[in-house]
């Protein structure tokens, strides 16, 4: 274990009212992570060893267009989070001592390795491969569609006859994620447009967290359960269904995250109704703007 990652190891706090965010895919964006990489050199020569390229050029050049590649796209957001967690941890930033932590989709393996279940090459590792296989998936799309709940969502599509796009993410109380495939996506897009309903194409490369990853949970499952994990040394939520973590679940429930929606939605009201007051996004802003919508809403 380096210096750095000691530090990491030895400042995990419980502050109760405190939860740490990490975003997933959709976030990335040229030039992440400069002050990262020139920050921790050991880290990023490591990670750029186990990907079997420089992951400071993919993000901060992108040569060859393919930080938008899922298989690109994650193992890079994983490591500009991860660096970015560490230099709070070194920092003293009060982030580094929250008591709960969570990730959106990818984020999710922040989360883990920032609670110490498994470490920064080992989730480096579980990350390249869920990208390898996510990325064989074609043919697939995602779309958000805001200014409506979920049950008015999945009450459109079923009204349009798109039955096969399911419901992907759960954001926020009136921003929900659908996925299917690509013709289908298309075809929601159009029907949400003509109803006067705001959408948006997103920019990933498969129908994630839907019935349609399913052959690629189960073959990721394979490999995940081929690694050890530790206990968690803080409180993360899990995507799937929005309670915390075991010791004894998590290749499974890594393994189901692929192909089941992510309960953003949820995990914010379940810390919320728990005491946290405060959430601190790694590396961005969107899920703090999310939360700032959920805290918004009206009383459930």
């Amino acid at each position: 274990m380096c210096e750095a990652e000691a530090v990491q190891a030895a400042r995990i706090g419980t502050r109760r009212d405190l939860a740490v965010m990490f975003p997933g895919q959709g976030s990335q964006s040229k030039g992440m992570g400069r002050a990262l990489f020139a920050a921790f050199p050991q880290q990023t020569r490591r990670a750029s060893e186990v990907l079997g390229y420089s992951i400071e050029r993919l993000c901060l050049e992108d040569p060859d267009k393919q930080l938008n590649d899922t298989v690109y796209t994650q193992p890079a957001l994983y490591v500009v989070s991860a660096l970015g967690f560490l230099r709070k941890r070194i920092d003293g930033d009060p982030a580094a001592e929250a008591e709960y932590a969570l990730g959106h989709s990818l984020g999710e393996y922040n989360a883990l390795q920032a609670a110490g279940v498994f470490d920064f090459e080992t989730g480096l590792r579980l990350v390249a491969k869920r990208g390898e296989i996510m990325g064989r998936v074609r043919d697939g799309a995602m779309a958000a569609v805001l200014q409506i709940d979920a049950a008015r969502v999945r009450e459109f599509l079923d009204g349009e006859g798109l039955h096969g796009v399911d419901l992907a993410n759960y954001n926020t109380p009136t921003q929900t994620v659908v996925s299917g495939r690509k013709d289908d996506i298309e075809r929601a897009l159009a029907a949400l447009q003509r109803a006067g309903i705001a959408a948006i194409a997103l920019k990933v490369g498969g129908a994630f967290h839907s019935r349609y990853m399913r052959e690629a949970a189960e073959e990721f499952a394979t490999f995940a359960h081929g690694l050890d994990y530790a206990t968690p040394r803080r409180t993360v939520i899990a995507n799937s269904d929005a309670v915390p973590y075991g010791v004894d679940d998590v290749a499974k429930r890594l393994a189901a995250q692929i192909a089941t929606p992510v309960r953003w939605l949820d995990s914010v009201r379940y810390l919320i109704d728990r005491g946290v007051s405060e959430f601190v996004e790694i590396n961005g802003t969107i899920l703090g703007r999310m939360v700032a919508e959920i805290r918004s809403a009206p009383p459930r």
